[in-house]
């Protein structure tokens, strides 16, 4: 895997030819300049006043570059006099003029990015006009540029103590709520010498950040003369690199050359994450696969199978129930009975070849799949490579009946919640063919749930919304996710388990929780993401909760429940949730609601949005 790649741009001081400038830029490896759309000393007013009749040009000419150079090189800044929230009607209405002068001259030059300062939580009226902007040119994107976290005065101790109003994090949930959550409108956040806290950094890492600015007051000078952040500055500036951040370096050179600052920034990436194996699947919503109502494809088994951790464990757990199963002194005269549900292209079937080899114990293994083409693939392998040992049966498990009995049943029905690709349902439907003492790998498996803050889960599922579906399905649908711009709220809880084999008379697997989470500091709540662990045998682990989680393990990404409004939520706040698994004789789904801090619908009532066929 690759290092990624730093964009890292230059916000110029001075500067009296742009071209010139923009070709400098160019050479010294920076990605783009940033500049003013007008130049800071040029305040009009378009509204009355002394300046209203001012004539001559508003700013350079839109000559001094080609268009492609606009568009590629330069990222504008609009003009930090403008006040549209200004208690003052005058300036405000001059203000939104100036603003709206601005965003439309933007878009003239093709600027593909222009940055809009955010200076107090009185932003509303901000955000009202910039979501009028982006509704009418959905091309261009905006980048609300807000401080990282509070700056504190000196101590002074006739000074008040901080307050919600002075929390960055506030100002940009204000301006983005009024913009209604458009995607076009994303953050730059300016660091400082401030150090924010942990829980700050975590719940920022579930905004849409595009980039980080980085004043150069804030570097250091290490003893080889180089410029170089604090360390936990660095630490910071390596959690945002998993969002694919950019970079913009402001301020005046405070060292030998302003190409050091790239070059810093650069080797910050270097040590920053890998590309990751899941590239390009980053909060990319999925549907889950329904694989006993649909046949997988070749990809789909082919992805799986590179699994580098499950397979393993899975041997590992069939070695041991056969060495349990049989005592030393009689194996290499004992044959037990393996069987394989829902075989698939047979790596299971491997694993348990390969466990009866270390063992040294005989086996009668069986591979059931309803999966034409996958029974032909492993007819193949049968020939080619497992000397024609495996009995092959095309047929459902649940209607699969043997001449004898298995001593051990193996399964990979587990999907991102544990029991959603209806694992239940499948073994329960599967265990007579068990022998009475027998094994079942896995033999438990448990689903775990969380609170989420996640803003680019909303903005997906609204972009994602076919033309034959009403956005009420849209979110009341579950979404398999690599999830990476998120905040979790609060530590997952269990909500059940299912044991194989179930002993239960009768069998129900209908469920119901209601789960109680405390959230750490202010947030929005847009749903709640799923986990699951599962004993595969005598405490041989899976696991994608994140506190347990199977490192190396790339076949399952969480899952994620929607709410159809997002509610927020205040540090402190219990939050309650319910979660129902209901069951008919054809169909499996989930319904969801919030019960705490304020009531929320019912989420997919009987079913009305998604369920997973029988």
């Amino acid at each position: 895997m690759q290092k990624k790649q730093i964009a890292c741009g230059l916000q110029a001081c001075n500067y009296s030819d742009l071209e010139e400038t923009v070709r400098e830029i160019q050479k010294l490896s920076y990605s783009f300049l940033v500049v003013p759309l007008v130049h800071p000393r040029y305040k009009r007013q378009l509204i009355g006043g002394k300046c209203s009749d001012r004539r001559g040009p508003l700013t350079r000419s839109d000559m001094i570059l080609p268009t492609t150079e606009w568009t590629k090189t330069i990222v504008g800044t609009i003009s930090t006099h403008i006040n549209v929230d200004s208690e003052i009607a005058s300036i405000r209405k001059n203000s939104e003029a100036i603003l709206k002068q601005e965003l439309t001259l933007s878009s003239h030059l093709g600027l593909h990015i222009v940055i809009v300062k955010v200076k107090s939580i009185r932003c509303t009226n901000l955000g009202r006009l910039l979501y009028s902007n982006v509704a009418k040119c959905p091309s261009g994107i905006i980048w609300a540029q807000l401080p990282l976290t509070y700056n504190e005065p000196p101590h002074r101790s006739d000074l008040p103590p901080p307050t919600i109003e002075d929390d960055p994090w506030e100002w940009w949930h204000r301006l983005r709520t009024a913009s209604n959550y458009r995607k076009q409108i994303a953050l730059a956040l300016e660091l400082s010498k401030a150090i924010p806290s942990e829980a700050e950094v975590e719940r920022w890492l579930g905004e849409p950040v595009q980039c980080l600015i980085v004043p150069t007051s804030i570097f250091l000078t290490n003893q080889h003369g180089y410029p170089v952040l604090a360390r936990a500055m660095q630490q910071i500036v390596r959690k945002f690199l998993a969002l694919d951040v950019q970079f913009i370096i402001t301020g005046k050179s405070r060292h030998k050359d302003i190409q050091l600052y790239l070059s810093y920034m650069i080797h910050l990436g270097d040590m920053g994450p890998l590309v990751s194996k899941y590239a390009g699947y980053e909060d990319f919503l999925q549907f889950p696969l329904q694989p006993l109502a649909d046949n997988l494809e070749a990809q789909v088994y082919e992805v799986f199978e590179k699994d580098p951790i499950k397979y393993k464990q899975y041997q590992l757990a069939i070695q041991k129930a056969l060495e349990d199963r049989v005592h030393e002194n009689k194996r290499s005269e004992t044959t037990q009975t393996v069987m394989v549900l829902g075989a698939g292209r047979g790596p299971l079937v491997q694993a348990a070849i390969n466990a009866g080899k270390l063992t040294g114990i005989n086996l009668n293994v069986y591979a059931v799949e309803k999966n034409p083409h996958a029974v032909n693939t492993l007819h193949a392998l049968n020939a080619e490579l497992w000397n024609n040992q495996v009995k092959i049966i095309e047929t459902d498990m649940r209607y699969f009946n043997p001449d004898h009995k298995a001593d051990i049943l193996v399964s990979e029905l587990l999907g991102s919640f544990g029991d959603n690709e209806l694992s239940p349902e499948c073994l329960d439907g599967a265990q007579h063919v068990l022998k009475d003492d027998g094994i079942s790998i896995p033999c438990a498996y448990t689903s775990y749930l969380a609170p989420l803050h996640s803003p680019k889960m909303l903005t997906e599922i609204r972009a994602a919304q076919p033309s034959d579906k009403t956005l009420l399905y849209c979110f009341e649908t579950l979404y398999v996710v690599h999830l990476v711009n998120q905040y979790q709220i609060a530590p997952a809880q269990a909500c059940w388990t299912f044991r194989h084999p179930n002993q239960d008379k009768p069998i129900d697997n209908k469920r119901e929780v209601t789960l109680r989470f405390q959230a750490q500091q202010n947030c929005i709540l847009t749903g709640f993401v799923g986990y699951f662990d599962t004993e595969l045998y005598k405490g041989i682990m899976l696991s994608t909760e994140p506190r347990t989680y199977s490192e190396g393990m790339i076949s399952w990404f969480p899952i994620f429940f929607p709410l159809q409004e997002v509610i927020n939520i205040r540090g402190g706040d219990n939050i309650e949730v319910s979660l129902w698994r209901c069951v008919t004789d054809r169909n499996v789904w989930y319904e969801w609601c919030v019960n705490k801090p304020f009531p929320s619908v019912v989420n997919n009532v009987n079913g009305r949005s998604y369920t997973i066929a029988l």
